[in-house]
């Protein structure tokens, strides 16, 4: 009986494990002037605790991100550290 206990405690703290989170993202990028961006850019994507005075709680670097006038897709994903679901919990 006592492994079967251990058994359950293992699948249990298991399944509380956060998930890996893939999020698209998409957008429009200019120069200072207004002018769309075309070629391939490096974007830093970073996400923090709160809008104002948070702290950083997740970033990434994406490199060589194709552009054309200006318009761009990305998938969130990865990332340190690794971007899941335990980072939309409001638990921070």
């Amino acid at each position: 009986m006592r492994w079967f206990g251990c058994l359950l405690g293992v699948l249990f703290a298991s399944s509380a494990l956060a998930t890996p989170v893939h999020l698209a993202h998409q957008g429009r990028i200019v120069d200072s002037s207004g002018g769309p961006l075309n070629g391939e850019q490096t974007f830093q994507v970073q996400l923090f605790t709160d809008p104002s005075v948070g702290s950083h709680a997740w970033t990434r670097t994406y490199t060589q991100v194709p552009v054309d006038d200006g318009y761009y897709a990305l998938v969130l994903d990865g990332g340190t550290p690794t971007l899941d679901s335990s980072l939309f919990t409001g638990d921070m």
